[in-house]
C-alpha cells in the first residue's frame, strides 16, 4: 500500500453532533472534492452516501440515508452552500438534482471536472466531445496510478 494512502484518515459519519464537528473542520478549508452516491441518483433516485475529502486527503463518509438531518441540523447544507470554499466534484449534474430536490441544498462555488474538460476539448475546436467518466480523465491528464488502485487502498 502507498505510505500517503495508509496515512489518510477515513471516517463514516451517523451521528450529526459529530457532523457538526467535522462541518467546522471542513469549514476552514478552501478547496473540497465531493461526490454523492446513490440508487439511481438523481431528483428521485435516493442519495445514500455523501463524500468529501479535503486538500490533505483526510476522507469523510456522511451516511445520509441513516441519518438525512446531516444536511440540516449537521450543517453539511452551509459547507455545500458555501461561497467561500471551492467545491470540486466530476459530472456534478446529478448530484446537484439529489442535493437540491432532496435535501433543499443549492449547490455553490462548484468546479465540474467534466465540464472543465469540455470548454477544453471546445477550445481545441473538437465540438463532438464525449463525456469521459472520473477513471477516464484522469488517465488523460495524468500519469500517476489509477483511480481505481486507490479506491482498493480505501476501502474500509
Amino acid at each position: 500500500m502507498n505510505q500517503d494512502m495508509a496515512n489518510q484518515a477515513v471516517e463514516i459519519v451517523v451521528e450529526t453532533s459529530r457532523c457538526r464537528q467535522i462541518v467546522s473542520i471542513l469549514s476552514s478549508e478552501s478547496v473540497l472534492a465531493v461526490d454523492c452516491e446513490g440508487i439511481a441518483l438523481g431528483v428521485e433516485g435516493p442519495m445514500t452516501l455523501l463524500q468529501i475529502c479535503t486538500y490533505s486527503g483526510d476522507v469523510y463518509l456522511f451516511d445520509v440515508q441513516e441519518n438525512r438531518e446531516l444536511f440540516s441540523e449537521g450543517h453539511l447544507k452551509i459547507v455545500l452552500e458555501s461561497d467561500e470554499i471551492l467545491k470540486v466534484i466530476h459530472a456534478c449534474s446529478y448530484d446537484s438534482a439529489a442535493l437540491y430536490h432532496q435535501f433543499g441544498v443549492t449547490l455553490q462555488n462548484v468546479f465540474d471536472t467534466q465540464v472543465a474538460d469540455t470548454v477544453l476539448e471546445e477550445h481545441n475546436e473538437r465540438l463532438l466531445v464525449s463525456s469521459l467518466d472520473l477513471q477516464e480523465l484522469c488517465q488523460k491528464y495524468s500519469s500517476s496510478k489509477k483511480v481505481s488502485d486507490y479506491k482498493e487502498q480505501l476501502k474500509i
